[in-house]
């Protein structure tokens, strides 16, 4: 999710360009859209993902967007199962 430039050059945004590169390869435009989000969802879990957007007007595009970086989610690995001490007046897990 991003916001509304707070500059447009006096003519309204037609749409944004999202741009991405996984971990430290070069950017490639993904898609253009007219909303203020985008749900990438064909990513590799454990993978890192760096994201910039460019507004674009009658004028053109705009500059690139500060870099936004994403790391995909992972299954957790199971957790050590506890250790456990019975004393007569408590129990320490």
């Amino acid at each position: 999710m991003w916001n509304v430039p707070s500059f447009n050059g006096g003519t309204p945004v037609i749409d944004y360009l999202i741009m991405y590169a996984q971990g430290s390869g070069a950017y490639v435009n993904l898609t253009s859209v007219t909303v203020l989000n985008y749900n990438l969802t064909s990513v590799t879990s454990g993978s890192t993902y760096r994201f910039m957007i460019r507004a674009r007007n009658s004028y053109g595009y705009s500059i690139e967007s500060n870099e936004v970086i994403i790391l995909a989610a992972q299954i957790p690995s199971q957790p050590s199962a506890p250790i456990t001490t019975f004393r007569p007046d408590n129990v320490t897990i």
